[in-house]
């Protein structure tokens, strides 16, 4: 009984605390308020609502970097043989076209290194037509597609396996009574196994020929005789070049463009792995562009951009985003998003040089005739909530919930909830 009085009186002095506190607190906001209002009155500071009017307009996106111009194409081009430079037939600058000869080295290999290399070569070729006519045939099987000479063939090679199995068959039969170790019975068996094996081979190479395959292994054996096609031209080039060059090689041009870098001069040595000669294609005009990390979600291909040079001031060049790196990229220690532009081609575009810097406007979205209000007119209550405060025609404030749409620095879009010519606040102002 003691203890339940104790509680309760306990219970009792954290009331009456709970009270007192309340008391106090109110007391120091009337307080607060009166010294307030009394400031107010005597002129020393007042807190005017600022407001604007929402309205329509425009908003853009940027997500803002830099870039250079790149070739739409480029041909690092190296010799396959070691030698010195005996000839150099084009100079920077120069436009050429595919098959140009570019340049041509005497090549460090001897008499008997051609003479093997052609042999090689042939080898190649021999063992690549071989392959090819096996495959081939494969394809022709399986599709049913054979020659009837073809198939007169298999048949004639069924019929005489045919008739080597009956031989075989009874050549055994007046054996297959003797004891199982015995030597002329063993031999006889086992050329009777010999012409069964060989005459279903025959069987299976016949049917092949006359029945087409499924639809699966027709596409395998397509897909076979292509490779083995083109490994059998490609050894026919390698072949016919050996013949060609013999102790000396031809740079050729795979590709049409301008000579963007000669590395070398005559009478000097060229290796394999060192490039020679560089041909670059500006048919179409490229940038590659950097960005900061943050504008990684802002870029995408098909995004419009706007481009600037400062050997060109004044002139604004569009674009079209062609390619992004989805890794970022460490661009001069600095961590960047690294994007591919096609500056547009109907547009009067110089000859720009490789490597011209640009400044790039990616542009990630916009709306045009749409509401606007200023940034500072939107408040967050959670997560993707938005209210803002419309002046009615009374002069207060009142609460509206809105649902927004691109936002910058200065500017959001309102989709709904508020209407052009509306007045909304944006904060308050003292002034003395």
């Amino acid at each position: 009984m003691n203890f339940l009085r104790q509680m309760l009186s306990k219970r009792a002095i954290r009331a009456t605390l709970i009270v007192v506190l309340l008391l106090a607190v109110a007391y120091a906001g009337y307080n607060f308020y009166q010294s307030d209002q009394a400031e107010q009155a005597s002129g020393s500071v007042n807190e005017v609502t600022q407001t604007s009017q929402a309205y329509i307009g425009s908003i853009t996106l940027l997500a803002s970097g830099t870039g250079v111009i790149v070739p739409f194409q480029e041909a690092n081009l190296s010799f396959s043989e070691d030698g010195t430079i005996i000839s150099v037939d084009v100079s920077l600058g120069q436009n050429v076209a595919v098959g140009d000869v570019l340049a041509q080295i005497e090549t460090d290999k001897s008499e008997a290194d051609l003479v093997l290399e052609i042999a090689l070569a042939e080898q190649t070729v021999a063992e690549a037509q071989s392959t090819f006519e096996d495959a081939e045939y494969d394809y022709y099987s399986s599709t049913g597609a054979a020659s009837q000479a073809d198939i007169d063939e298999l048949y004639a090679e069924l019929i005489i396996a045919r008739n080597s199995l009956e031989r075989a068959q009874e050549n055994y039969e007046r054996v297959s009574n003797r004891a199982a170790d015995d030597l002329r019975r063993a031999e006889l068996q086992s050329a009777l196994s010999g012409a069964q094996a060989n005459y279903d081979t025959k069987v299976a190479n016949y049917n092949a020929a006359i029945s087409p395959s499924s639809t699966t292994d027709q596409a395998l054996t397509e897909a076979a005789l292509n490779v083995a096609q083109a490994n059998l031209a490609a050894a026919q080039i390698e072949f016919e070049e050996a013949q060609a060059n013999g102790l000396y090689e031809e740079l050729i041009s795979p590709i049409s463009g301008f000579v963007s870098a000669i590395n070398f001069t005559v009478g000097e040595n060229v290796g394999t792995e060192a490039t020679a000669i560089t041909i670059a294609n500006m048919d179409t005009v490229e940038l590659e562009i950097y960005l900061d990390e943050t504008d990684l979600e802002n870029v995408s291909i098909g995004n419009a951009i706007e481009a600037s040079f400062d050997a060109y001031p004044g002139q604004i060049f569009t674009g079209t985003v062609i390619g992004v790196d989805p890794s970022l990229q460490s661009i001069q220690n600095v961590t960047a998003v690294v994007a591919w532009v096609a500056l547009d081609p109907g547009q009067d575009l110089p000859n720009f040089p490789i490597n011209m810097q640009a400044s790039v406007d990616v542009i990630a979205a916009s709306a045009e005739n749409t509401v606007l209000i200023p940034i500072e007119a939107l408040r967050e209550i959670d997560t993707n909530e938005y209210i803002v405060f419309v002046v009615g025609e009374d002069g207060e404030p009142r609460v509206r919930p809105v649902t927004v749409g691109l936002e910058d620095y200065t500017v959001v879009e309102i989709l709904s909830g508020v209407e052009a010519g509306e007045t909304v606040t944006t904060g308050l102002v003292q002034t003395q």
